[in-house]
């Protein structure tokens, strides 16, 4: 964990961190990341409504592993965990769950033929793509009117957020 140090310095305040030594930073930079902060929450608090999919009747881990499946093709419980960021337990209920209700079916693995893969059936792949023209269609709402640098730009600096965050969790 870094250690920030605030100061005042004339009439505003700086911040620096201790550990990096990043230049301080002067009340209206600090003013900006807390105006980030309080967005970031904001839309991760929208995303989490927004995401369960109600109207597919899945939870938003049942909508992740979906996801991640028509990112990936197939993959084995094990490589799901990770990205769910939950056990292999909970991934194989939830995994279960959307077996029951053919979104998703198990298969040999090509690569260890005792193993088993999870696959999107057609259903599942039907459901995803509704999620996915659901999702674009929101997401092209709001950013009409962004130029396509500005969205790589502001996707680099959420990669960087996240990164930081994870790592300070370690």
């Amino acid at each position: 964990m870094s250690g920030i140090t605030l100061r005042e310095a004339g009439d505003e305040m700086e911040i620096s961190d201790s550990e990096t030594a990043a230049p301080a930073r002067d009340a209206e930079s600090y003013a900006a990341m807390e105006e980030l902060f309080t967005a970031l929450m904001a839309s991760y608090r929208a995303l989490r409504r927004h995401f369960s999919f109600p109207e597919a009747g899945l939870t938003r881990t049942q909508a992740t592993i979906l996801n991640m499946l028509g990112r990936r093709g197939s993959a084995r419980i094990s490589e799901l965990n990770p990205e769910v960021g939950l056990d292999q337990s909970v991934v194989s209920r939830q995994v279960r769950a959307l077996e029951k209700r053919e979104f998703v079916r198990r298969a040999k693995d090509p690569r260890d033929g005792r193993a088993s893969v999870i696959e999107l059936t057609t259903k599942g792949r039907e459901t995803l793509n509704q999620i996915w023209e659901s999702r674009y269609a929101l997401l092209d709402g709001a950013l009409r009117e962004a130029p396509i640098a500005a969205l790589g730009e502001t996707t680099k600096i959420l990669e960087k957020i996240t990164k930081a965050w994870s790592q300070a969790e370690e």
